[in-house]
């Protein structure tokens, strides 16, 4: 007796639409899990720091891999936090670059880990001869800030935040000095 099977023929495409849907299954828990998990580090970490807390301990990575360790800055210095590709961290960082007597200033990129991220970096920071520029690829910059803003400008001072510049349009930021939040031109 020859069993047939003519009904229960599957066609192929019937098989890649079902393993497309478990994979979709799949992927949606684990990003899920991986959302929730986020939100927990974000809010075990606290809201942004202010102006007045203390400069937290973190680490970054210079363009030839040596490690710099937030003890090992300068008595006063900039952080510059940006996200490569920003348009607004570019004419941000392109203004203080610009500027006479540009000092201990930091752009510190956030999360640049690919190839392709790589050579974005390269390109984002080929004409920053003032700035010292840095990587963030563990995010630890990021998180001792506790900041998701870019670009946002720490002035650090005696291990002390001084000023934090949030965004940047045109030359105007918000800028919290001292507890108080006022909006102003860069000079």
């Amino acid at each position: 007796m020859k069993l047939q099977n003519r009904h229960l023929k599957i066609r192929p495409y019937l098989l890649y639409g079902f393993a497309a849907l478990v994979l979709l299954v799949f992927l949606g828990k684990n990003t899920a899990a991986y959302e929730a998990h986020l939100t927990d580090v974000r809010n075990s970490a606290g809201p942004p720091l202010p102006v007045g807390a203390e400069v937290p301990e973190f680490s970054m990575e210079d363009s030839d891999g040596a490690i710099l360790e937030s003890s090992q800055l300068p008595e006063t210095s900039t952080l510059v936090l940006a996200i490569v590709g920003c348009p607004y961290a570019q004419a941000a960082l392109s203004d203080l670059n610009a500027k006479e007597g540009v000092e201990n200033v930091y752009a510190v990129y956030i999360g640049v880990g690919s190839k392709e991220d790589q050579e974005k970096f390269e390109e984002f920071t080929r004409n920053y001869e003032n700035l010292h520029i840095m990587l963030d690829h563990k995010n630890s910059v990021k998180w001792s800030f506790r900041t998701d803003s870019y670009p946002t400008t720490f002035t650090l001072k005696g291990g002390k935040i001084v000023q934090k510049e949030v965004g940047y349009l045109g030359g105007v930021t918000a800028v919290e000095d001292g507890g108080e939040k006022d909006e102003m031109r860069n000079p």
